[in-house]
C-alpha cells in the first residue's frame, strides 16, 4: 500500500510506548492491509511473503530421540543405535555387519557328527538318520537311572520302578525289534519263549531243585549231607583221607572245641558244621573286636565297657563306661590283698589295697594302726584338710616315734606348737604371740634364755624403745602434729648450723623415722631464693624404705617457691601413710635448671654419715645425703638403689604434719 494518509487517523497504543508523533506516514510489510470505511486493519499472520513468531515447545514420543532446551531455542538428537538400543546405523558399523555377512560361507557336508563353524565356514551335516540321545533318570523317579534311545523310528520301552511307569517314544525312520535270543550252555536254567518277536515274552527259571546248587559252569551240582567218612583235596579243607581224617580248615569259621570226624557235616548248600563232644565251648565271638568275652545268656557276649589291646609293647586292658555304680569292683572274702600293682615279679616297692582297704604305696606293708602308708616322699599340688584340730597329748600333724611333738590348730585362726605334750608357742588370732601360754604384756620385748633355757617376754630397762616411744606433743595436745624430720629423733631438737642449699639438678634424699602413725597431710620448707615467675620450682617426694635404702615414690608435693619465707604445700599427688618407728625417705629435686631457687639447709657437720665405705675418715661426717643418678629434673616412682652414691651436700630441712 503507498501513498498518503488522509486525516482524521486515530492510533491506538496497545504494546510499548508511542514514539514519533504526528505519525504521518503506516507502511505494512510482509502483512495485508484492509480498508473498511474509516477504519485500516493491518493483517500479519499470513499472506505477503508470510509471518514470523517464535517456538515455545518441543516434545516427541520416541525414546532414542533426545531434546535439549525444548522451549524457545531446542535442540534435537538421535543417538548410534546399539544392541540395547534403537539408533541411527552409523556407516562403519553398517560395513561391518556387511562384511560378516558376506564372510561366512553355509556348507552341508557329511551325514554324521555335530555341527561346526571353522575359518568362517558352518557346516551343519545332512543327516540321514536319526542320531542316538540319552536320557537320566533321577533315583528319586524309582526308575533305572540312565536309558539310551538309539536312532529309530517308533521306538518305545516302558520301565516301571516306585515311583510309575515311564514311556518314551521317538520318531525317526522306523523300524521294530524283530528277534531276541538268548544262549544257555548248561542245565540249570529253563528258558521258554526264545526266540522271541516283536512284543513276546521271555521266561527263565531255575532246572534244579531244593537240594541242588548252580555251579561255575552253571551246571547243577548235588551236595550229600551226613557224617563225613573221608575227606580229600586242598585249601580251603585240608585231610590226611581215611575215616577218621585230620582235617585242617582254612578260611572258614568253626565253633571251638574237641570234635571227631563224625561231628563235622556239610549241609545241602555247602556249608561246614561241627559241634563240640569235648571241652571247648561252642557259638562264635560276641560284640566288636578287642572286646573281652562273657556269658551271656548261654552264648558268647562282647561289651565296650570292657575291652583288650594286644598292640604288642602297648598292650592295655581298658574300663570305660558311664555306669551309675563303680565300674571296677573288687571283692576280697578272703585273707590276700584285694589289689596289687607291680613293676617286676619280685617288685616290694608296689602299690596295693588290702581285703581292709587299707592302701600302701612304694611299700608291700600296712603300717599298723594307719590307713595310709607311703613308702616315698610325697608331692602335693592341691592343700592337705584335716578334719581335727589335735590336742596337746595327740597333736593334729606329728612324727613317727614321738607323737606328742606336732603342730596343733587349739581354735580357729590359731596355731601351736607341742613339744613333747607341752604347748611351747601359740601364734593367736590377734597377731599376738604367746610362750608356754602366755601372750606377755604391752612393751615387753621376746627375749632368748640360751640354748638351754627357754624364751621369754621380758621388760627392757630403762622403759620403751625410743624408736617406738609415744610423741610427747602429741600426748598434750593432738594439735601438735608438725616435726622437723630432717633433724635427728626426736625429730626437732634445737640446732644452730643451719645453711642454704642452692639448686639441686639430681635427685638427693636423706632417711627419717616417723615418729607417729597417720597420713602425711603437709609439707613445709623455707625458701631463700625466691623464682617471682614460678617456672622453676621445687619437688618433695616422701618414699618407702627397701634394705636401708629409698625405693617407692608414696607421694608428691610441689612447692611454691615465688617468695621467699616459709612455703607450705598441702595438695599432693598420692598418700603417704606413714608408721611410727618406720624408716622412710625424702627426696627432693627442681623441676627445671632454668632460674635458681635456694632453701634453708641443716649443716653437714649437723648430719650423721649416710654413705658406704670400707675406711674410716675424718671427712665421712661431710657425706650427709645421698645423690641419685640417672633421674635429672625428676622423682622416679621406683628408686633403682644401685644409681645412689653419698653426697657431700647439706640437707634441705624440712617439716611434715602427721594427721
Amino acid at each position: 500500500m503507498s501513498g498518503p494518509v488522509q486525516p482524521p487517523l486515530t492510533v491506538e497504543t496497545v504494546d510499548g510506548t508511542t514514539s514519533g508523533r504526528p505519525i504521518t506516514t503506516i507502511k505494512v510489510t510482509n502483512g495485508d492491509l484492509s480498508i473498511s470505511g474509516s477504519v485500516a486493519t493491518i493483517d500479519t499472520s499470513g499472506g505477503g511473503g508470510g509471518g514470523t513468531g517464535t517456538v515455545t515447545s518441543v516434545g516427541t514420543s520416541q525414546a532414542f530421540i533426545t531434546i535439549t532446551d525444548p522451549t524457545t531455542t531446542p535442540s534435537i538428537s538421535i543417538g548410534n543405535a546399539s544392541g540395547a538400543a534403537t539408533g541411527v546405523l552409523t556407516a562403519a558399523n553398517f560395513n561391518t555387519f556387511d562384511a560378516k555377512q558376506d564372510a561366512i560361507t553355509l556348507t552341508t557336508t557329511g551325514s554324521t557328527g555335530v555341527a561346526t563353524f571353522t575359518a568362517d565356514t558352518l557346516n551343519i551335516p545332512n543327516y540321514t538318520t536319526p542320531q542316538a540321545s540319552y536320557i537320566t533318570l533321577g533315583t528319586d523317579s524309582g526308575l533305572t537311572n540312565e536309558r539310551v534311545l538309539t536312532a529309530g523310528s517308533g521306538i518305545s520301552f516302558t520301565d516301571t520302578g516306585a515311583g510309575g511307569t515311564l514311556t518314551i517314544e521317538t520318531t525317526g525312520g522306523g523300524g521294530s525289534v524283530t528277534s531276541v535270543a538268548l544262549t544257555e550252555s548248561g542245565n540249570a536254567l529253563t528258558v521258554t519263549g526264545s526266540p522271541i518277536t516283536g512284543s513276546g515274552t521271555l521266561n527263565i527259571a531255575g532246572a534244579g531243585d531244593s537240594s541242588q546248587v548252580i555251579l561255575g559252569d552253571l551246571t547243577l551240582g548235588t551236595l550229600t549231607s551226613g557224617t563225613v567218612t573221608s575227606v580229600s583235596g586242598t585249601s580251603p579243607i585240608v585231610s590226611s583221607g581215611g575215616t577218621t581224617p585230620a582235617i585242617s580248615l582254612a578260611n572258614t569259621a568253626v565253633t571251638p572245641g574237641s570234635y571227631t570226624t563224625a561231628d563235622i557235616t556239610v549241609d545241602a548248600q555247602g556249608r561246614i558244621t561241627a559241634a563240640s563232644t569235648g571241652s571247648g565251648g561252642g557259638g562264635s565271638p560276641g560284640g566288636s573286636d578287642t572286646q573281652i568275652q562273657y556269658n551271656n545268656g548261654g552264648s558268647f557276649g562282647g561289651s565296650s565297657v570292657m575291652t583288650f589291646d594286644d598292640t604288642a609293647a602297648a598292650e592295655q586292658v581298658l574300663f570305660s563306661g558311664t555306669s551309675s555304680k563303680a565300674i571296677f569292683k573288687v571283692e576280697q572274702l578272703g585273707a590276700g590283698n584285694s589289689i596289687e600293682v607291680h613293676d617286676a615279679a619280685t617288685d616290694t616297692t608296689i602299690f596295693l589295697v588290702d581285703q581292709f582297704g587299707r592302701a600302701a604305696i612304694k611299700t608291700n606293708t600296712v603300717s599298723a594302726g594307719y590307713d595310709l602308708t607311703v613308702g616315698g616322699s610325697s608331692f602335693i599340688q592341691g592343700h592337705i584338710k584335716l578334719s581335727t584340730g589335735g590336742t596337746t597329748a595327740n597333736p593334729a600333724i606329728k612324727w613317727d616315734g614321738d607323737t606328742t611333738t606336732g603342730i596343733n590348730k587349739p581354735t580357729n585362726g590359731e596355731i601351736a606348737i607341742v613339744s613333747a605334750g607341752t604347748e611351747t608357742f601359740r601364734f593367736g588370732a590377734n597377731n599376738d604371740l604367746e610362750i608356754a601360754g602366755n601372750a606377755g604384756t604391752s612393751g615387753q620385748v621376746f627375749t632368748s634364755g640360751g640354748a638351754s633355757a627357754a624364751a621369754s617376754w621380758t621388760t627392757p630397762s630403762g622403759g620403751s624403745s625410743i624408736w617406738n616411744q609415744t610423741n610427747t606433743k602429741n600426748n598434750i595436745n593432738s594439735s601438735y602434729r608438725r616435726f622437723v624430720v630432717s633433724r635427728l629423733a626426736p625429730w626437732g631438737q634445737y640446732g644452730t648450723g643451719t645453711t642454704t642449699t642452692g639448686v639441686v639438678n639430681t635427685p638427693h634424699c636423706r632417711p627419717f623415722i616417723s615418729p607417729v602413725s597417720g597420713d602425711v597431710t603437709e609439707i613445709g620448707i623455707n625458701v631463700t631464693t625466691a623464682d617471682a615467675t614460678a617456672t622453676t620450682k621445687l619437688s618433695i617426694g616422701i618414699y618407702s624404705d627397701s634394705n636401708g635404702a629409698p625405693d617407692s615414690l608414696l607421694t608428691t608435693a610441689v612447692m611454691n617457691t615465688t617468695s621467699t619465707g616459709s612455703s607450705f604445700q598441702t595438695s599432693f599427688t598420692g598418700t603417704a601413710t606413714l608408721v611410727a618407728g618406720t624408716q622412710y625417705w625424702y627426696m627432693w629435686v627442681r623441676n627445671n635448671n632454668t632460674n635458681s631457687i635456694n632453701f634453708t639447709a641443716m649443716s653437714n657437720s649437723h648430719l650423721v654419715w649416710v654413705g658406704a665405705s670400707s675406711t674410716v675418715s675424718a671427712g665421712m661426717n661431710q657425706q650427709a645425703v645421698l645423690s641419685l643418678s640417672g633421674s635429672d629434673n625428676i622423682l622416679p616412682g621406683t628408686v633403682t638403689q644401685s644409681n645412689l652414691t653419698p653426697s657431700f651436700y647439706g640437707s634441705i630441712e624440712l617439716g611434715l604434719k602427721i594427721a
